[in-house]
Parts: structure tokens; C-alpha cells; sequence
């Protein structure tokens, strides 16, 4: 099926020469340079460019794009309508083929003189056609070719003398994972073909030497983009990079997030393999739902889906009862018939291989028993379901095929087959069930109740109810947190535009918002025909293999629904996220250790996912996934990256990252709704540290009776291992909190080499400048960021003293600061007496104790500020603690207002709201105090920044007859 979809991109479109420009080079340089360049022999798509009429004046600067090895002009297609979509037309696009077109084999293909000459025989042509300098994209082993046409001198293997240089000719050239000194296949350097010391691509090949030899001769401009992780050209060949020109102007490279966390700031190197242990988790795990989802698929390949409502299968108990069974009623102890149900017996028994008991119905009843096991069992090595066994294959065959044969189209895979093609599945589902089978009325859904809750937590989700698991599970998906992360990691990734991130995420949302309607459509379809059903909300896998093949069992044409749903959630739901962990987790491989052989990496890291994931496949596999979910909790790394990328790397520069790779906003609609705008601003201030400490909370500090995480971990680990309690919590707490130890590891080694070094303090919080380097690719400096905050309070307090401001915030921050303090002395006060939830207010007083001692240096950097009037730095870490605190307490606000199945609480939210707008007036003041101290301090003129006035100079009399240079340094 995935054939259909990507072969349409691999058909060829056909381009060559116009008539115009095809005279123009008959007339000027013969018959013979035409067919050179043309090259007809290979097709009518072997070059491109060209007027239409001696009117038809080019908008554009030339492009000339040479392609690399074995392909032809028309393999860059895509590069050229992209250039259209910008302005550019056919009269300012050129290209031609070199080599054959991939008739000779890979192996052979050397840089020969030949080619050198076609090249540069189009760069003259183009430059002498156009009139106007030209750009040159040159892509892998065209890189090193064009170089060469460039710089002309002699030809290497056939002594030619080709001229010289066309430096003069070339304003930018552009360098795309060029195998500029090598590549690292050519290990071993071979007589003849590609990897030959000659002409070939082995690091000291006469070539390559002859090329480098000389610096910044390509152009005025000259740019290398490449991939730490290129699997064709590599990364490094004999000890050095191959790929980036040295003495370029800069260079674009693409890094997971180890590598990013670490240029960020020394100090937060620690948070990209924190990601990577998070991710390597979630993609063990995701093995078991791929596997069921694609068996549920394979069911649904039949006339009718009796499995999920009848009785009388092999894998149905006597204690099945059939679903449209009449005067069903529930048992007082076991709750029966919950946990018996066709559906449920058919995941349990039928597809996860579970052995059929004999004996009576369990005396104590638990929730969701059926798929997350009992909490008395534990788990055992037995034999792999075969079901699962061979949908995993299929599964992980599947994942091989598509990251090792499309490389390259993993972007459209990802936002097309994965995601808006389900989402189009959802869509026709909903509205042919809305129209046969849903009904938006009563619910079969029923909360666990607090009581069993605070002494059994079975299900870490049974603890968090109503509007606050919406909230919770929706943090997954949020736009801001995941597209921060996404552009962080992917900052100025080779052709493609990172705020793209941002609406795609957006998208994101809606395949769980047509889920969430299936939900709760289905359940009122079932509680009108057996009210008797009870649905107890968990995992998604309790509605997809529970409720989901009832409803769809019970509905006309449910067989073709059902397929189509789950092939479509299998795409969406598993192998999104696989594919997705698997490229972020080979990314930080290959950022640590360049040298490893990158063929192997991706078979060997999907091979050490998918042996494992055979214990997921025996019969008490549920457990496994059980305690990871129980324990592999990311809100810490979540708050931490949120306050990395806002107050270390800072929102200024991220404000400048977004400016500098979108267009700028046409009205103020759309700058007001920008995501750089206001709305977007304050939620990020707001919204999204309030759900991410939501998060925290709803982990660390729940239940009432305390105990949280202890329960959770015995839980978790106590149905997967025997063994003494003191000795499950120590494994338990470790596995829960090892990306905390990681971050706190790779943090203390940076600490102690900057200390070794004897380096400023302040630079374990600095950006590298490998990660800043982005800046100098647009060739001119950027302005800087205006500052909201300082341009209304401008507007609305004209007359108003900033010091004035800034003094009235201090004051009120020191009774914050009080008041934080006081809460902490309480807490420490509440645990001696031993009363209260013991674990809860252990934890809500290491954070108490934290943002008092974080408040008591930000108000002696305040205070420093304020006499001194001169360094706005001195105010981030204010902004920074005065935003985390108002996210916490808002995080529990949001808790104590949504924690309910009867709907909101309004006091808690409506403090929240309060709390929001009269904290938010105090940062807002301080930001527009800090873009105000920012102005005033800095030097207006070059005297100011480079010497000392004389002691009776007033300033103002001096003579200022130099240019402003403070903007360079911004």
C-alpha cells in the first residue's frame, strides 16, 4: 500500500533548455558545447533554465544546481519548485547532467575532467546569459566537481588547462552534503571507480588535495550544510569532517538532542541523553500496542466481528457473557460480568495468549483486570503469543523497509501516511457513525473510586479524573512544549523550515480530538444496548481494544470499519512514534560518536528494541508496559527543558530563531495570532508551565493520604519482580529517577571541567557558538527583538518613572518571598509533627525550599540592578523564578479545580486567574524594565564602547563622526 503512495514522488517531470536559451548558446559557442550541456542523449530531463523571450527578464539572481553522483538534474525537481514557490521562475533556474545518469554503476563513477569542464562551460554561459553574478547549489559529489570548475588551473587526470578562477563570477555558493575531502565509505582507496587516489572521493585522492589547497575561492559567499548522520558521504574520513568547507563563511548542520542540549549550555548537556533514556522507553513499550493494533486489523478481515460480542469461541471462558445478553446485572463483590466481557476475553485470551483459568471468579474485583493483569500476579517467562509474535515481525520488517529505503521521504511519510491520512480515516468514520451507530447521551464510563484508589492505586490513570487527565495527557501533544523541543533539535535542519513545527503540531491535535468523539460516541451507543457495560477509562488501550471492536461489532458495516480504523491507528499511534524515537535515538549516537559505521546503527538499534520486546509478547506482558508506565515519568525532564530552552538559552534569542525563519507578519491579525505574537507569548508564559507542573503534580503529589511515588513504584516493580520490598523501591525509585541522575551527572562534570579550565562562572549558561553560528547564514545582521513589554507600557503609562515601576515590584516581591518562606517553615513544621500527607509535603517542600532560596537571589540581582542601572541580565533569573513559581501554584490550582467527575471547581481556578494577572503585571513590568536598562546602557557611539572620556568631558560634547556599532554585538 505505501508503494501507491510514494511512487507519484518518483516520477520524473520532464525539463530541459528553452528555445531561447538554447540559441543563445548555438549562437555564441556552437553546436557541440549545446549537446553538451542539454545532453538529449539521456532524456528530455537531463538539464533545465532558460528565457522565453528576450523580454522575459529574470526577477532572480541564477541558480545553478549540479547534482551528485549517478543522478541526473531532474532528481532536484522538488529543490526547483520550491524555488518557484519563492519568487524564482524558469529564466533564473539552471542545471545540467554530468556523469551518464546512473547507467554507469556507483562503485565506478570518478571525478573526471570532462565533467569539471561541463560545469564550468554552464557557469560561464549562465553568468555571460543572465548578466548578473550567479548562485551555485552543488550537492554530494557535485560539490567537490563544481569547486573544481570553480577554481579552474589544471585538470588532474588529463592535464587540460581549464583557465582561471571563476571566483568572480559566483556570489553564493552553497555546499549540500558535499564530499568535499572524501567520504567515509572510501575507507580503503581502490585502483579504479570511485574510490580511487586520483580522481576519486578517498580523503588524499590528488583530487581532492589539488581542490583544497586553496580557500574561498568559491564565491563570495560560501555555506556548507550537512548531517553528523549522512550515511552516503558520512561524516568524517582520515580524522577530519568531510563535508564543511573550511574557510566558509558558515555551516548548517543537523544534530539530535544530546548534541543540542549540549551547545545550548554546558550545563544542560545532561538533558539530551535524559530525552534519549525517556525515548528509548516509550519505543520499548510502543512494541506491544503495534503488535495488537495489527493483529486487530487482521481480525477485522471478515464478515462479521462476532469475537468482541458473542460467546462460544475457544479463547471464552464459562464465565463469558454474550454482550446483547438481556437483564444483566452487576455482582456486589466482583462487579461481574466486568473483566468477562467477549471483547475483553478475546485481547486476553485469544490474541495475548493468556492461560484459560479453571477455578471460580476472583473474589476482590479490579479495574481493567482483563488487560493490566491482577495486581496479586506477577510476571512469568512462557511461551510468545503467536499472533503477537508474527505482527511484531511484520511491524518491525515494516519500520526497516521504510527508515533504510526512504530516507529521504521520511518527512512526507511521517506527516502524510502517519498523519494526515488517518486523521482523514477518523474523519469519514465519525461521520458515517454519526450517522448509523453514535449516540451522544448516557455514558458507560465509570470512575474507580477514591477510596480502593488511595489504597490500590492498580492503574496509575485511575487516580486522575475528569478535565485534569485531558489536560494531562494533552501535554504529549502540546504545540509549545513538543515544538520547542522539535525546533531545538532540529535547529536550521538542512531544507526545511523549523516553524513549520509549529502548525504541524497543531495538527497533532486533531486525531486525538476525532478519538475523544468516537469515545464518546460509542459509549452512549452502548449504554443503549447493554447498560450493563461498564467502561472504566485507563490506557488507550482499554477504549480501542474494548469499547472500540464493541461499537464497531454492533454497527452496519462495522468489518470495513474496523480495518480501516485500525491500519490507520496503527500508522498513527505506532508507527509515528516509532519511526520518530528510532531517528532521534540514531541522531544521538551519531552526534557522540561520529566515527561509528552508520550502515549498521539503524539494524542494530532496531534489533536491540525488537529481541526484547519478545517478554511483551508472553502472556503477562501487560506487566512490563504496567510498570514503565508507572515509573517512566517525564514531568521533571519536561520542566527542565521548558525552563532550558526559555531562561538559559533564552526567549530572546528563541524570539530571534523564529523571526529570522518565518516571514514576517503581513497585518496585525496576523502578528497578533503569530507565533511570535502576543497570544502565543502569554500562553507560553502561562498555559504551558501551568500544565507541565499540572504534570508534576498529578505524579508526586495526588493521592490524599500521600505516598505517590511509593505506591506507584510497589506496584510497578512488585508485580515484575519478587523481591523484598526495600530492595523493588531502591530498583524502582533508580529506574523512576535515573534521567533526574543523568541530568545531575552530566551537569556536575561540566561544573567541574569549567572549574579545571578556568572558565567564568557564567559560561556553563552560555550558548556555544557552533550554536549561534546560524546567525551569520543570512549575510546581514538581524534586528533585534522589540520587547512587548516595554512598547505598551510605553504606550500606556507615557509618563511613568521605570524606576518608579521597578521599585514598587521589588517591594511586593519581597513579601512573595515571605510568604514562600513562611509556606516552607510550615510544611517543615507540619512533617515534624507527623500529621498530613507525609510524601506530599516532603516534596511541596523541596520545591518550597527551592524557589525561596532561587527568590532571595533574584531579589539580591534586583537590587543590584537598581543601583547600578546597567546590566538587564541581572533580571532573567527574577523573570525566570517569578514564572516557575506562578506555574506551580497555577499547577495545582488547575488539580484542585479539574480533579472531579462532576465537573470544574471554580474558586481554585478563578485564584489561579488572579494569581496570573497580578504576577503577571510584576513580570511584565520587570521585562519591560530590563528592555529598558538594555537600551540606555548601551554605547551609542564608537568612542563609547572602545575608550575612556577624558574626566572633564561632559558627555554630549565630544564629536560623534563614527557609525553606531552596538547592534553587531546584539
Amino acid at each position: 500500500m505505501i508503494i501507491f503512495f510514494v511512487l507519484p514522488l518518483l516520477l520524473i517531470v520532464k525539463a530541459d533548455f528553452t528555445p531561447h536559451f538554447r540559441k543563445f548558446l548555438h549562437d555564441n559557442y556552437g553546436v557541440t558545447l549545446v549537446g553538451e550541456l542539454e545532453r538529449t542523449d539521456l532524456g528530455g530531463d537531463a538539464s533545465l533554465g532558460g528565457k522565453q523571450t528576450d523580454d522575459d527578464y529574470p526577477k532572480k539572481q541564477a541558480v545553478i544546481i549540479v547534482h551528485g553522483i549517478t543522478n541526473k538534474v531532474s532528481r532536484f525537481n522538488g529543490m526547483v519548485d520550491f524555488l518557484k514557490s519563492k519568487g524564482y521562475d524558469s529564466n533564473s533556474i539552471y542545471g545540467t547532467t554530468w556523469g551518464d545518469g546512473g547507467r554507469t554503476p556507483v562503485g565506478l563513477v570518478d571525478m573526471k575532467c570532462s565533467y569539471v569542464k561541463q560545469i564550468r562551460s554552464l557557469i560561464i554561459a549562465v553568468r555571460q546569459y543572465t548578466g548578473t553574478q550567479v548562485d551555485v547549489v552543488a550537492y554530494s559529489m557535485g560539490s567537490p566537481i563544481a569547486r573544481k570548475a570553480i577554481l579552474g588551473g589544471q585538470c588532474v587526470d588529463t592535464r587540460e588547462i581549464l583557465g582561471p578562477p571563476l571566483t568572480e563570477l559566483v556570489d553564493t555558493f552553497l555546499s549540500v552534503a558535499g564530499a568535499n575531502y572524501g567520504s567515509s565509505l572510501c575507507i580503503v582507496p581502490i585502483p579504479v571507480g570511485t574510490c580511487n587516489r586520483r580522481t576519486g572521493l578517498h580523503c588524499e585522492s590528488t583530487f581532492l588535495q589539488d581542490i583544497n589547497q586553496q580557500r574561498r575561492y568559491e564565491g563570495t559567499h560560501v555555506f556548507s550544510v550537512f548531517s553528523t548522520s549522512d550515511d552516503k558521504v558520512g561524516f568524517r574520513s582520515c580524522g577530519r569532517p568531510v563535508s564543511p568547507i573550511v574557510g566558509g563563511t558558515g555551516y548548517v548542520a543537523k544534530n539530535g538532542p544530546v548534541l543540542t542540549f549540549h551547545r545550548i549550555s554546558p550545563i544542560s548537556a545532561g538533558l539530551g541523553w535524559a530525552m534519549v533514556w525517556l525515548i528509548s522507553e516509550k519505543l520499548y513499550i510502543e512494541g506491544l500496542r503495534g503488535a495488537q493494533t495489527i493483529s486487530y486489523a487482521a481480525y477485522s478481515v471478515r464478515t462479521n466481528l462476532n469475537w468482541a460480542v458473542e460467546c462460544g469461541h475457544s479463547f471464552n471462558t464459562h464465565h463469558c457473557v454474550p454482550f446483547l445478553e438481556e437483564n444483566v446485572t452487576h455482582s456486589d463483590t466482583s462487579r461481574y460480568p466486568d473483566n468477562f466481557w467477549p471483547a475483553q476475553q478475546f485481547n486476553r485470551y485469544g490474541v495475548r495468549g493468556n492461560s484459560i483459568p479453571v477455578d471460580n471468579l476472583t473474589v476482590a474485583w479490579e479495574p481493567n483486570e482483563w488487560y493490566l493483569g491482577s495486581s496479586k500476579e506477577h510476571f512469568y517467562l512462557g511461551l510468545p503469543s503467536f499472533v503477537l509474535l508474527l505482527s511484531s515481525c511484520l511491524m518491525w520488517t515494516l519500520v526497516t523497509f521504510i527508515v533504510t529505503r526512504f530516507e529521504h521521504k521520511l518527512g512526507w511519510i511521517l506527516s502524510n501516511l502517519c498523519l494526515a491520512i488517518p486523521a482523514a480515516v477518523y474523519f469519514f468514520i465519525v461521520v458515517v457513525m454519526t450517522f448509523t451507530t453514535f449516540h451522544f447521551g448516557p455514558s458507560i464510563q465509570e470512575f474507580i473510586p477514591t477510596d480502593k484508589v488511595e489504597i490500590d492505586p492498580i492503574d496509575y490513570w485511575g487516580d486522575i479524573m475528569g478535565l485534569l487527565r485531558s489536560s494531562i495527557i494533552s501535554v504529549d501533544y502540546s504545540t509549545a512544549f513538543s515544538g520547542l523541543i522539535l525546533f531545538a533539535t532540529s535547529k536550521r535542519t538542512t531544507g526545511s523550515n523549523q516553524m513549520n513545527v509549529f502548525y504541524l503540531l497543531l495538527f497533532l491535535m486533531v486525531p486525538p480530538l476525532l478519538l475523544s468523539i468516537m469515545r464518546f460516541g460509542c459509549e452512549g451507543h452502548l449504554s443503549v444496548l447493554q447498560p450493563a457495560y461498564r467502561y472504566y477509562p485507563s490506557t488507550e488501550e482499554t477504549f480501542t481494544l474494548d469499547v472500540l471492536p464493541v461499537c464497531l461489532a454492533t454497527s452496519p458495516g462495522g468489518p470495513v470499519l474496523s480495518l480501516l480504523f485500525y491500519i490507520a491507528h496503527f500508522a498513527y499511534s505506532s508507527l509515528a512514534p516509532i519511526i520518530v524515537y528510532l531517528l532521534l535515538i540514531h541522531q544521538s549516537i551519531v552526534d557522540q560518536w561520529p566515527d561509528s559505521p552508520r550502515p549498521i546503527i539503524i539494524p542494530a538499534i532496531i534489533a536491540s528494541f525488537a529481541i526484547p520486546s519478545l517478554l511483551l509478547y508472553m502472556p503477562m506482558g501487560t506487566k512490563i508496559v504496567t510498570a514503565f508506565r508507572y515509573l517512566s515519568q517525564s514531568s521533571i525532564l519536561h520542566l527542565l527543558v521548558y525552563f532550558t530552552v526559555f531562561f538559559v538559552y533564552g526567549w530572546q534569542r528563541l524570539e530571534a530563531d523564529l523571526q529570522s525563519t518565518i516571514e514576517s507578519p503581513s497585518s496585525i491579525i496576523s502578528w497578533i495570532f503569530s507565533v511570535t505574537g502576543p497570544i502565543c507569548t502569554f500562553l507560553l508564559f502561562t498555559f504551558v508551565p501551568m500544565l507541565l507542573c499540572a504534570h508534576f503534580t498529578s505524579v508526586f503529589d495526588l493521592l490524599m493520604t500521600g505516598s505517590d511515588v511509593m505506591k506507584h513504584i510497589d506496584l510497578g516493580i512488585g508485580q515484575l519482580i519478587l523481591a523484598p520490598q526495600f530492595i523493588s523501591r531502591f530498583v524502582g525509585v533508580l529506574f523512576m529517577l535515573a534521567p533526574t541522575i543523568i541530568i545531575v551527572a552530566a551537569a556536575s562534570l561540566a561544573v567541574y571541567r569549567n572549574y579545571t579550565a578556568r572558565l567564568p562562572f557564567q559560561t556553563l549558561f552560555e550558548p556555544t557558538t557552533s550554536f549561534l553560528s546560524h546567525s551569520t547564514l543570512t549575510g546581514q545582521t538581524q534586528n533585534k527583538p522589540h520587547s512587548l513589554a516595554y512598547g505598551f507600557f510605553n504606550q500606556i503609562f507615557p509618563d511613568f518613572n521605570l524606576r518608579t515601576a521597578f521599585t514598587i515590584v521589588f517591594i511586593f516581591e519581597i513579601v512573595i518571598w515571605f510568604i514562600v518562606t513562611f509556606l516552607f517553615g510550615w510544611n517543615i513544621f507540619v512533617l515534624y509533627l507527623g500529621r498530613g500527607s507525609e510524601n506530599a509535603n516532603m516534596y511541596r517542600s523541596f520545591f518550597l525550599l527551592i524557589f525561596s532560596s532561587l527568590h532571595a537571589i533574584a531579589l539580591f540581582e534586583m537590587r543590584l540592578a537598581r543601583q547600578r542601572w546597567d546590566t538587564s541580565e541581572r533580571l532573567m533569573i527574577y523573570i525566570a523564578t517569578a514564572t516557575m513559581e506562578t506555574a506551580m501554584l497555577n499547577g495545582y490550582m488547575w488539580m484542585f479545580s479539574s480533579d472531579h467527575t462532576w465537573g470544574m471547581d471554580l474558586m481554585p481556578l478563578l485564584f489561579a486567574i488572579f494569581v496570573t494577572i497580578v504576577r503577571g503585571i510584576a513580570i511584565f513590568t520587570i521585562i519591560a524594565v530590563r528592555a529598558h536598562i538594555s537600551d540606555v546602557s548601551r554605547p551609542t557611539r564608537t568612542r563609547d564602547a572602545t575608550e575612556v572620556y577624558e574626566a572633564e568631558m561632559r558627555m554630549g560634547e565630544e564629536e560623534d563622526d563614527s557609525p553606531i556599532i552596538f547592534e553587531l554585538a546584539q
